[in-house]
């Protein structure tokens, strides 16, 4: 991901993957209310966080994938 991202991307990425406000502040080190403040424009989100947050969603979905192939067996 190059580039500041926005709060409607961020908060889209967000729910794509499921993933609630608190686990994703969480995961990042911040503050629920700092996502919050993202989201809603409010504050800009700092370069770095695209890429954690990228992580984030492909850790997430691994997880996901897993889970969903060990019920198959």
């Amino acid at each position: 991901m190059s580039g500041r991202l926005s709060g409607a991307d961020f908060a889209a990425r967000r729910h794509l993957v499921g993933l609630t406000l608190e686990e994703v502040a969480d995961a990042l080190g911040v503050n629920p209310r700092t996502v919050r403040a993202w989201e809603a424009g409010r504050d800009l989100i700092p370069e770095r966080i695209g890429g954690e947050l990228d992580a984030l969603i492909d850790e997430h979905t691994v997880l996901v994938e897993q889970m969903l192939d060990s019920e198959e067996v």
